[in-house]
């Protein structure tokens, strides 16, 4: 399975809920030390960035590649920025299995 990751400038709302108003606030302190639960619980709306500058990685690549003005291109935005590295997801390798042939001669043509 491919992944990216874009890291961005951006504005965010985030909607906690509790029993009082210095509950909900020692919540969003939680939130902002890092605490898991909150971010889970909390409903948080996301806006388009800020700034153009964002930047990219490919899968568990350590580097960040910077797209300085989003252009909405692939070519443009992604591609060129990879240095020639593949964006094709490689075949997986997979053993053949080899059946006897008392078992293929049993199994429809359909599965062949």
């Amino acid at each position: 399975m491919l992944s990216m990751t874009f890291r961005f400038t951006t504005e965010c709302e985030l909607t906690l809920e509790g029993s009082s108003y210095e509950e909900i606030y020692l919540q969003f302190k939680d939130f902002q030390h890092g605490a898991p639960a909150v971010q889970q619980q909390g409903a948080l709306k996301v806006y388009p960035p800020e700034s153009d500058q964002m930047f990219f990685q490919l899968d568990d690549d350590t580097r960040l590649q910077e797209i300085p003005y989003f252009k909405g291109s692939f070519d443009a935005d992604i591609a060129q920025r990879c240095h020639g590295r593949s964006l094709q997801p490689e075949p997986a390798h997979v053993k053949l299995i080899m059946l006897p042939k008392q078992v293929t001669d049993r199994i429809p043509d359909v599965y062949w």
